[in-house]
C-alpha cells in the first residue's frame, strides 16, 4: 500500500530559525506555465496544541512557547521551540516536500504571503514570484523622477530598443540587496523585444507584460531559477511515462482531436513607436482569426511569435487534464509521455501546463493539464 507522507520546513526571515512540520488537514499546490505565480494552501489541524497544553488559536499563534504534535514514528510528542514572534508569518519561507514512503520530493518552495485570522489556520503561500512582486521598476530614468535612497539600479538610455536579456537585467537591477538573489534562463538572450518605458511598476508586472505582448511566459521552477520563454519550448524539460492502464486514474475531461479539425487563423498586428505597424499571418485561410497585437517588435520577433502562439492550437492529439497518483512527480513545463496498451497509436509527448498537487486526509494526487504536442 502506498503511504503518503510529507515534511513542511519553515524558516524564519532573516533569523533563519526553522520549524519542521508534518500534520496538515488539506494541502493544495497549483503550478502553471501559463500565470506568473505558483501558490500553495496548507490547512493546520484543529487539534494542534502548545506544549503547556493550550490549543493554537489564530489569536495565540504568537504565544512565547513551544508548539508540540505527536511524532510519526513514535507515541512520544515531539517539541519544536519557536521565538517571541508568530509561528507563521508572512514572509517567511517554506519548502514543501512530499512523496510516497520512504521517498521524499520537493514541491513547493516559496514565502508565506497569508496567514488566516480564522479557525482552523489557513496558510497561504506563493512561490519566489512573491518576491517579484515586492518592488518597483522605473525605466528609462527621467529627469524629473523624484528617486528615493530605497531606488537603486542601472539606467538605460530610452532611444535604443531592449533584448530580452537586457530588460530582465534592467528589473532585476532594482532587487533589493536583501532579498534572496534571481537568477534567470531565458530561450533566447538576444530577442529583440523593441523599446520601453517602466512607469513605477512591480517587477512582477513587467514580465506580465512581457507575456501580453509577445508570448514570453515567465515562471519559477523547483530549482529557484525564473524561466523565460514560449509555452512550446521543451527542449530541456523532463520527461515521465504514464501508462493510461496503470497509473491514470481519472481521464474523464481527457479528449482526441485532429489538426485538420481546428481551421484557425493567427493575425499578428505590432504597434511601432511612428504610429506604423506591422503584420503577419499564420495558419488557416477563412478559418477562426485571433488577432494578437504587440508593440515595437520587428518582423522577425513577431513571426516567430505567432508562429509559436499557433502551435498551441493547431496539433493532433489528447486536449483536457488527467489526474495521477502523487508520484512520478511533474510539474509545470515538464513534458508527459502518454501511453496506452489499448490504443497505442495515439501514444504522445505533452507539454505539461499546469499541475494541480492535492495531499491530506484523504490521499496524495495530482491532476495535470496538458499542453502542445512536442516531438
Amino acid at each position: 500500500m502506498l503511504l503518503p507522507q510529507r515534511k513542511i520546513t519553515f524558516t524564519r526571515v532573516p533569523e533563519g530559525d526553522t520549524l519542521e512540520y508534518v500534520y496538515v488537514t488539506e494541502l493544495d499546490i497549483e503550478k502553471s506555465s501559463q500565470n506568473l505565480t505558483n501558490t500553495a494552501r496548507i490547512v493546520i489541524p484543529r487539534k494542534l496544541t502548545y506544549s503547556s497544553g493550550t490549543p493554537l488559536t489564530p489569536s495565540n499563534q504568537s504565544m512565547q512557547d513551544n508548539i508540540s504534535y505527536p511524532a510519526s514514528n513514535s507515541n512520544d510528542n515531539k517539541t519544536y521551540v519557536v521565538g517571541a514572534d508568530a509561528i507563521f508569518k508572512r514572509g517567511d519561507k517554506i519548502k514543501i516536500e512530499l512523496g510516497f514512503y520512504p521517498n521524499l520530493v520537493t514541491r513547493f518552495v516559496g514565502y508565506l504571503s497569508h496567514v488566516s485570522s480564522t479557525l482552523p489556520v489557513e496558510i497561504k503561500c506563493e512561490n519566489q514570484m512573491w518576491l517579484m512582486k515586492q518592488f518597483a521598476v522605473i525605466y528609462p530614468a527621467v529627469a524629473t523622477h523624484n528617486f528615493t535612497s530605497k531606488q537603486k539600479g542601472s539606467y538605460y538610455p530610452t532611444a535604443n530598443s531592449l533584448t530580452l536579456k537586457k530588460l530582465i537585467d534592467i528589473v532585476l537591477s532594482f532587487q533589493p540587496a536583501t532579498q534572496e538573489k534571481i537568477t534567470y534562463k531565458l530561450v533566447d538572450d538576444n530577442m529583440d523585444i523593441g523599446k520601453w518605458l517602466i512607469n513605477n511598476i512591480t517587477a512582477s508586472k513587467v514580465l506580465d507584460v512581457l507575456k501580453d505582448r509577445y508570448g514570453l511566459f515567465s515562471y519559477f521552477k523547483d530549482d529557484g531559477i525564473l524561466y523565460v520563454g514560449f509555452p512550446s519550448d521543451a527542449s530541456k524539460s523532463v520527461i515521465q511515462e504514464l501508462v493510461f492502464e496503470d497509473v491514470i486514474i481519472n481521464q474523464d475531461s481527457l479528449t482526441w482531436e485532429n489538426a485538420d479539425d481546428a481551421r484557425i487563423k493567427i493575425h499578428g498586428v505590432s504597434m511601432l513607436s511612428d504610429n506604423t505597424s506591422l503584420e503577419f499571418d499564420a495558419g488557416d485561410e477563412g478559418g477562426d482569426t485571433i488577432t494578437k497585437i504587440c508593440v515595437n517588435q520587428n518582423m522577425a520577433g513577431l513571426k516567430l511569435f505567432v508562429t509559436e502562439m499557433l502551435k498551441g492550437f493547431k496539433y493532433t492529439g489528447y486536449r483536457g487534464s488527467v489526474k495521477t497518483f502523487g508520484e512520478p512527480v511533474l510539474n509545470s513545463g515538464d513534458v508527459v509521455k502518454l501511453t496506452s496498451r489499448k490504443l497505442p497509436e495515439r501514444n504522445g509527448n505533452y507539454l505539461v501546463k499546469s499541475v494541480k498537487v492535492e495531499n491530506g486526509t484523504g490521499g496524495y494526487f495530482q491532476t495535470l493539464e496538458l499542453g502542445v504536442k512536442v516531438a
